[in-house]
């Protein structure tokens, strides 16, 4: 009945009612200059420009394709409009989020900031992909919800810092490291790492933002938390006198270790000397791919055997796949250098069986006799070539198989 049940409902899964879809990104084209920022960070392709439809004096306006938006919001992290520290006017950046807009967010910093006592206080960005994180609220930690975590303008991190409203800003990603809205994760990242804009300002400690992805966030916050009551600022206050002096103390000695590490990577990056080949020598190379005989030959099949075979199997000719290995005997001057049977490749021993060999030998005249075996033959080679090569030291030989006139080379 289990079973039954679910292979009824996946049999009616395409006609049940979609889940509620959230309301689309909205252009705003008084603030939307044609910057293209929206078009470039949007993961769906669901913004393009089109040439203007107003008066402006700009030449493109964004435009949002519904049936591509999945209203993720990192589009508006993208828009250099979407800034908190806008009081002038309202704030109703190029591109914004109907049911969560900037000035909607910002609203709710506010009121988050404004709650949060104690000196290490911790605003906490949650999005649609993070794991539960209400137990961590308290009276020095406030939680934001955003859609995608690029959702949110870096600006808004500045905003935070800068007018005191959290002493840090932690950005708890979706749990499994990989982002539901696809590169919200990587734009973000690029934005607080000031590699794309809008990224972080200058001004702004770097220190002070965590950006934490999967993993235990109970544990992160803690680590986070020590952090920033080590930072410059009203957490040092907390510090007894003398911290900063010992911090002092300790530049001779990173100084020391520092200088020891150079010189140990110095010593190391020249000594001990290798040398590919010793003085006088040169290299004879053995490299190529050569495929056995079948094990055994081709049958043709008569008219009553194809008949009993089902008509897409029906085949003239019967080959077994199966090839014989490749017996290779490799002479220098007399003396065998390498001798080896190889195996062909593949999950059916169908394929080619491949050698490569190195041989570092002494410069000047030398006798070569190569050899191969692909029929399983127990005396003599199918193919074999002789010939006498002069080296010069540090030359490199190579010896190979040429397919087409079915003879060995050496170049």
């Amino acid at each position: 009945m289990l079973l039954a049940g679910f292979s009824l409902l996946l049999f009616l899964a395409p006609w049940l009612p979609p889940a509620a879809k959230p309301p689309v990104a909205r252009v705003d084209l008084e603030n939307c200059n044609g910057c293209e920022r929206c078009v470039d960070d949007c993961p769906y392709g669901a913004v393009m420009m089109q040439p203007r439809s107003d008066s402006s004096s700009y030449a493109q306006e964004a435009v949002v394709d519904p049936s591509l938006c999945v209203s993720c919001g990192i589009c508006v992290g993208a828009c250099p409009t979407a800034t908190p520290f806008r009081q002038a006017t309202a704030l109703s950046p190029g591109i914004d989020l109907p049911d969560l807009s900037t000035a909607m967010l910002r609203a709710e910093v506010e009121a988050a900031g404004a709650i949060l006592s104690g000196s290490d206080r911790v605003m906490i960005f949650t999005c649609t992909g993070s794991a539960p994180m209400r137990e961590l609220a308290d009276a020095s930690t406030a939680l934001v919800a955003v859609r995608c975590m690029a959702h949110l303008p870096p600006s808004f991190l500045d905003y935070i810092l800068s007018r005191e409203l959290a002493d840090g800003v932690f950005l708890a990603g979706c749990q499994g490291s990989d982002c539901e809205y696809r590169l919200g994760a990587e734009w973000t990242r690029q934005r607080i790492g000031r590699q794309r804009d809008p990224h972080l300002r200058q001004r702004i400690d770097r220190r002070r933002i965590a950006l934490a992805w999967g993993g235990k966030p109970v544990h992160a916050l803690a680590a986070f938390r020590r952090q920033i009551s080590s930072l410059p600022g009203a957490a040092m206050e907390l510090m007894p006198h003398g911290g900063n002096l010992r911090r002092l103390s300790r530049l001779p000695l990173q100084a020391i270790f520092y200088g020891l590490f150079a010189v140990a990577a110095s010593v190391f990056a020249a000594w001990p000397v290798f040398e590919l080949l010793q003085p006088g020598q040169a290299v004879i190379s053995l490299t190529f791919s050569h495929a056995g005989q079948r094990l055994k030959e081709c049958r043709r099949l008569d008219q009553a055997e194809l008949d009993k075979l089902p008509p897409n199997m029906r085949k003239p000719m019967d080959c077994q796949r199966e090839r014989r290995p490749v017996e290779l005997v490799f002479r220098l001057d007399g003396e065998i250098l390498y001798q080896a049977s190889l195996p062909p490749s593949g999950v059916w021993e169908d394929g080619e069986s491949t050698v490569y060999a190195r041989f570092p030998v002494n410069s000047g005249d030398h006798q070569l006799f190569i050899g191969m075996n692909d029929s399983g033959r127990e005396t003599g080679f199918d193919y074999q070539h002789q010939a006498v090569i002069s080296l010069a030291p540090e030359q490199n030989v190579v010896v190979e198989f040429d397919h087409e006139r079915q003879t060995f080379v050496v170049r």
